[in-house]
C-alpha cells in the first residue's frame, strides 16, 4: 500500500495542534512546559490558522507546568512566557478591536446612509431609518466603545453622528417647508376668486365655502410654521408670505361680514345682559345689618346681583368673542373668533363699550366689598 506522504508531514501537526493541552501533564513538567513554549511561540510567530487561540490555551498549561519547578529552572521559561503573554494580550486586543470595529462602522454606515444622496430612491426594505442613527449613537456610548475607540476615533465618530443628526432636521425642515409653501400658494391661487366672491355677499354660501377653505390653509400653514426654526432663511421668507397674504385675506372678510357679525354680536350681547337691565340703577351697596342678615347669594353680589351679571356677562363676551384677556366660562369654546374684526370701526366701538360697562360695574363692586 502506497504511503500518501503529503498527508505524513501534516499529520503530526495536527496531533500536535489539536492534543497537545489535552494531554495530562504533570506538576513541574520542564518537558512539557518547554514543548508547549516552542510550539505556541511557532504557531503564534507563524500566524497559521488557530495560532492565536492555541496560544491562549497554552499559556494557562505552561503556568501549570511551572509550578513546583525551582526558582533556576523556572525563571527561563517563565521569561519566555512572559513575553509571549504579552504578544498574546496585545493580539487578543487587536483582534477583539477588529470584530468590534466591524459591527461598529457598519452600524456607522447605516446611519450615514440617511442622508447620502439617492437614499430616498433605495428600496423601502433596504433603506436607513432614524433608528439607525439612534443605534449607532447608542453603540458609541458602549462600553465596547470606550474600549476600543481612542480618543480621535471617538470624537470623529460623535462629529458625524452630529453631523447626521442636523443633516436630518434640515431635510425634515425642507421637506415640512414645501408642504407649507403649497399651502400657501394654494391661498395665493384662490384669493382673486374671494375678492370677486365678496362683491356679491348676498349669495353668501360661495363665498363664506371660498373663506372658509383659505381659513383652513391659512392655519395648517401658520401650525407648520411654528414647528420650524425661526432663524432659517427659508421659514422667514414662507412667513413673511403668510403674513402678507393673511392680511389681504383678513381686509376683504372682515370688509365682506362685518356687518353681518356686528348684528351677531349686538345680539349676543343684549341676550347675555337680559338678566342685568337696569343695573346702573344699584348704586348702594350691603350695610352692616344687611351683610350680618343676609342670604350667602346677596353677599356674594354685594346687593348688586344686577351689576355682577352685567360684568359677568361682559367678561365672557369679550373673552369668547375677542380673546381680550378677561375670564371666559369654563368650556366656553371658540375663543377670539371674532378677533380679526376689531379693526373694524364700528365692531370697534361696540367692544370699546362693553369693556367700558364692564370697568365701571367692576368699581362700583369694588366700592361696595
Amino acid at each position: 500500500m502506497a504511503i500518501n506522504w503529503r498527508l505524513r508531514r501534516t499529520f503530526p501537526v495536527f496531533v500536535l495542534s489539536a492534543g497537545l493541552f489535552a494531554l495530562p501533564a504533570v506538576a513541574g513538567d520542564v518537558g512539557h512546559a518547554q514543548r508547549t513554549l516552542d510550539f505556541i511561540e511557532r504557531e503564534f510567530a507563524g500566524g497559521t490558522p488557530g495560532g492565536l487561540r492555541h496560544a491562549q490555551e497554552g499559556i494557562e498549561q505552561i503556568k501549570e507546568d511551572l509550578v513546583g519547578l525551582d526558582e533556576a529552572t523556572k525563571a527561563p521559561l517563565a521569561k519566555r512566557l512572559d513575553e509571549i503573554e504579552k504578544k498574546v494580550e496585545a493580539a487578543t486586543f487587536a483582534d477583539d478591536r477588529a470584530r468590534y470595529m466591524r459591527t461598529f462602522t457598519r452600524k456607522m454606515d447605516a446611519a450615514k446612509d440617511l442622508i447620502a444622496p439617492g437614499q430616498e430612491n433605495v428600496r423601502l426594505a433596504f433603506r436607513s431609518t432614524p433608528e439607525d442613527l439612534e443605534r449607532a449613537e447608542k453603540e458609541l456610548q458602549s462600553d465596547d466603545a470606550k474600549k476600543f475607540l481612542n480618543a480621535a476615533e471617538r470624537q470623529t465618530a460623535v462629529d458625524q453622528l452630529a453631523a447626521i443628526r442636523q443633516g436630518l432636521g434640515e431635510r425634515a425642515v425642507r421637506q415640512q417647508a414645501s408642504s407649507i409653501e403649497e399651502r400657501i400658494k394654494a391661498v395665493e391661487q384662490a384669493f382673486p376668486e374671494l375678492v370677486e366672491a365678496a362683491k356679491d355677499v348676498n349669495n353668501g354660501s360661495q363665498f363664506e365655502r371660498k373663506a372658509r377653505n383659505i381659513s383652513e390653509d391659512l392655519k395648517a400653514a401658520a401650525a407648520g410654521l411654528k414647528e420650524l426654526p425661526s432663524g432659517n432663511a427659508r421659514v422667514s421668507e414662507l412667513a413673511a408670505r403668510l403674513i402678507k397674504v393673511a392680511d389681504a385675506y383678513n381686509v376683504v372678510v372682515v370688509n365682506a361680514l362685518a356687518g353681518a357679525v356686528l348684528d351677531e354680536l349686538q345680539h349676543s350681547w343684549k341676550e347675555q345682559t337680559e338678566d342685568a337691565a337696569e343695573w346702573n340703577e344699584e348704586i348702594i351697596g350691603p350695610t352692616l345689618v344687611q351683610y350680618v342678615a343676609a342670604p350667602n347669594s346677596l353677599i356674594k353680589t354685594l346687593n348688586s346681583p344686577k351689576t355682577v351679571a352685567l360684568v359677568t356677562a361682559a367678561d365672557s363676551w369679550l373673552a369668547v368673542n375677542f380673546a381680550l384677556g378677561y375670564a371666559a366660562p369654563a368650556g366656553s369654546q371658540p375663543v377670539g373668533e371674532y378677533k380679526g374684526y376689531l379693526g373694524h370701526p364700528q365692531i370697534k366701538a361696540l367692544v370699546d363699550e362693553v369693556a367700558k360697562q364692564r370697568e365701571l360695574g367692576a368699581s362700583r363692586l369694588a366700592k361696595f366689598a
